[in-house]
């Protein structure tokens, strides 16, 4: 992986103040009268570093750092920062990625893996994931995971000679 070049641009101007973001991820304003410059901290809110700009723009610090610098850029795209570290925002730190992406990774189809009930006499039913079958046994998805996973041995579910497991791959 090439180094990346890091530089500043202006991101915002007042009648007093130029706010500049550097993409190694930390911002700075410059005093026009007399061209001292200023360290803006930020603070965490959420597990989101936050920088107040101007009198009334708080925003978030790796959206803006994102806007600025990478080209791809729309409002709505998720910015994960790869150490997980709110306050390393540097560009090279980002994996960008679309709100259907995210959906795919955290809705009904992530991790799902396959619940196969077999009640006495019948046939096995087969659910795409334990949230399907966790709604046609009218119990919880957690109850239901708890039981799959071993996590409680004796439960309601495998009564009647009712049997429910992962579907084996």
């Amino acid at each position: 992986m090439t180094p990346y070049e890091h530089f500043s641009c202006r991101i915002h101007e007042s009648d007093r103040y130029i706010w500049y973001a550097h993409s190694s991820g930390y911002f700075y304003k410059i005093l026009k009268s007399t061209q001292k410059r200023i360290d803006l901290k930020g603070h965490v809110k959420e597990g989101d570093l936050v920088i107040k700009i101007g009198s009334d723009k708080a925003l978030l610090a790796k959206h803006l750092i994102a806007k600025h610098f990478y080209r791809k850029y729309y409002p709505g795209v998720c910015i994960e920062l790869i150490d997980g570290n709110p306050r390393n925002i540097s560009i090279e730190n980002m994996r960008f990625y679309s709100m259907r992406l995210h959906g795919k990774h955290t809705g009904h189809l992530s991790k799902s893996r396959a619940v196969v009930i077999k009640d006495f006499k019948k046939d096995p039913i087969r659910y795409r994931s334990v949230r399907e079958a966790a709604k046609a046994l009218y119990c919880s998805y957690q109850t239901l995971l708890d039981y799959l996973n071993g996590s409680v041995r004796k439960s309601v579910l495998n009564k009647w000679g009712r049997k429910i497991y992962y579907e084996v791959i």
